[in-house]
């Protein structure tokens, strides 16, 4: 199959799971509506035996509605997990039909230094002042602040960056091993997929986690040594990269 064909499947799969998703969150509204007004029907103070039969017939309406609604979501969800098994199986095809039409790309100098893979939460409290650090000791950065333009497609420009980067530095935190974050395990299964071609490209950054954490979100990343930002500053850190990227070049 060619890359267009891979890259149209990922595409198709995201959509399905976006549709998915939300009839999820759809049910997951019904459900909790009819299982909140089930307790707030009441009765007079002396009702009688028809009153009383109505009120009953109506709290179970409502829980046969949310039960019905939590059926629903049951299957959504196996759905959605059926799904990104097979959108990960299809985007680790698109990538590596990618490095195979790359022609040796990984042999050529690299356009970038380093991939700086992150969740939008933590680009105020860390990662933009570190990437800042990085640019101002001379590393050459794909982040996507800069590197991403209006108009342009955001996936092709991931795939691109991390194929034309020496490095990616992973910034590990809540936000970005949050389940629900798509981008930033499809950057990091990027970068699992070249460090295969060449060897020593993932750097990890713990923000905010703990190691229980993050062996708990991929035991292949808690197992490398790792930086802290409870124990280096931005500063710190950007002088330990140049450091490793001058070694690098030199064997």
């Amino acid at each position: 199959m060619t890359v267009k064909h891979y890259k149209q499947q990922v595409d198709l799969l995201d959509k399905e799971i976006a549709d998915l998703e939300r009839k999820k969150t759809e049910e997951d509204k019904i459900a909790l509506f009819h299982k909140s007004q089930a307790p707030k029907i009441t009765l007079s103070r002396f009702p009688s035996t028809e009153e009383i039969m109505d009120s009953i017939v109506h709290v179970q309406n409502h829980y046969i509605r949310a039960y019905e609604s939590e059926e629903k979501i049951m299957k959504y969800s196996k759905l959605i997990e059926e799904k990104r098994e097979k959108r990960e199986e299809a985007y680790s095809n698109w990538f590596n039909a990618l490095v195979a039409t790359s022609n040796g790309d990984n042999l050529e100098p690299k356009e970038y230094d380093v991939f700086i893979s992150h969740a939008w939460e933590d680009k105020e409290s860390f990662v933009d002042e570190f990437v800042e650090k990085l640019k101002f000791y001379g590393v050459n950065v794909w982040y996507d602040d800069v590197n991403i333009t209006w108009g342009k497609s955001l996936r092709e420009e991931i795939d691109k960056g991390l194929r034309k980067s020496g490095f990616g530095i992973i910034v590990l935190s809540p936000s970005y091993i949050d389940e629900k974050k798509y981008w930033t395990k499809k950057e990091l299964n990027g970068l699992f997929q070249l460090e295969s071609v060449n060897s020593g490209v993932i750097l990890p950054i713990w923000h905010q986690l703990t190691k229980s954490e993050v062996l708990n979100y991929s035991p292949i990343i808690a197992d490398r040594k790792a930086l802290t930002t409870a124990n280096f500053t931005p500063d710190e850190m950007a002088i330990e990269f140049v450091k490793l990227m001058f070694k690098n070049r030199k064997n």
